[in-house]
């Protein structure tokens, strides 16, 4: 597991990447509370969000600052929302590339199958059957 703390004033929010599963689980919380978490399957895209998303945090806290005076439940509320509109943003830059990747082994696959179909008899036919 890693994670990083950011000290703002008195607060100060936790971010974290961890094994969840078979997948990987990034976040950050505030005062246990989690404000933006986010599921990956491959190692790679979870590690490379969590690098992103953690500049993300500081280049937020240096755009929108706030004073003590500021309403931290609305100011957290911001931060969540600044992280889930780029996590979004990152992820319709990963899903067309895993898209294609699927894409291409299906047809790949698809191809073999049809080569080997052409030696198969009728009626040695195999279906799924729903299983008790």
């Amino acid at each position: 597991m890693k994670s990083k703390s950011y000290k703002h004033g008195k607060s100060t929010y936790k971010s974290y990447l961890k094994k969840a599963g078979y997948g990987y689980e990034v976040g950050i919380v505030y005062k246990g509370k989690p404000l933006f978490v986010g599921n990956f399957i491959k190692s790679k895209e979870a590690n490379e969000w969590y690098k992103k998303m953690n500049n993300e945090v500081k280049t937020f806290a240096k755009r929108y600052w706030a004073t003590e005076d500021t309403s931290f439940a609305f100011y957290t509320k911001f931060l969540g929302n600044h992280i889930y509109n780029h996590y979004y943003k990152y992820i319709n830059k990963v899903i067309p590339t895993a898209h294609r990747q699927f894409d291409r082994a299906f047809h790949k696959d698809l191809k073999k199958y049809r080569e080997l179909k052409t030696n198969w008899s009728n009626t040695e036919k195999l279906a799924f059957k729903k299983a008790s």
